[in-house]
Formats: structure tokens, C-alpha cells, sequence
């Protein structure tokens, strides 16, 4: 066999077990990855049981405070009337948009 050919051979295989080495590298990374992934998703789901009741909680929360919000409104409306009382929220909450301009 000529020498250009067993060089080519020899370059070849190098080739070859150099592309193995590094494959059998990647996957024990991989490995190490699906492992620490599974410890996440572990947590993860706990973290999710244990917030589910949160969103009953908030739900209620905030129907107490929208049946508040409009005890106080109408309570306010009463005392200084409708525009008065839009001016005075306006002035407090600049997220909150009148229906009324003075």
C-alpha cells in the first residue's frame, strides 16, 4: 500500500476517534443537564402546589376591595357630589380616568 495512503487512513481514524471523543463529552454533559433539569422541574412543580391557592385568595381580595372601592365612591359622591368627587380621586390616582371634566 502506498505511503499516501496509509497516511490518509491514519488521518482518518484520528479523525474519527477525535469526533468520538468529543460526542461521548457532549453527551455526559447532556446527562449532567437532564439531571439538574429534573431537580428543577421537581421544584418547580412544588413551587406550583404550593400556589395554588393563591389565586382563590387574590380573586377574593380584590372582589373586597372593587365592593370597598365603591362603598367609599358612592360615600364620597353623596358628600361632595359627582364632579367634585371625580376631581378629588383624580387628584389622588392618576390612573383613574373621569367621565366628568370640570
Amino acid at each position: 500500500m502506498p505511503l499516501a495512503a496509509e497516511v490518509t487512513i491514519l488521518i482518518a481514524v484520528v479523525v474519527v476517534l477525535t469526533l468520538v471523543a468529543f460526542l461521548v463529552a457532549i453527551a455526559r454533559v447532556l446527562v449532567g443537564v437532564q439531571r439538574a433539569l429534573g431537580t428543577v422541574i421537581a421544584a418547580v412543580g412544588t413551587i406550583v402546589s404550593k400556589t395554588e391557592p393563591v389565586a382563590e385568595v387574590v380573586a377574593s381580595l380584590n372582589g373586597h376591595l372593587d365592593r370597598a372601592s365603591g362603598g367609599l365612591t358612592d360615600l364620597l359622591e353623596s358628600k361632595l357630589g359627582a364632579s367634585a368627587a371625580a376631581e378629588l380621586v383624580a387628584s389622588v390616582d392618576p390612573l383613574t380616568v373621569t367621565a366628568t371634566k370640570p
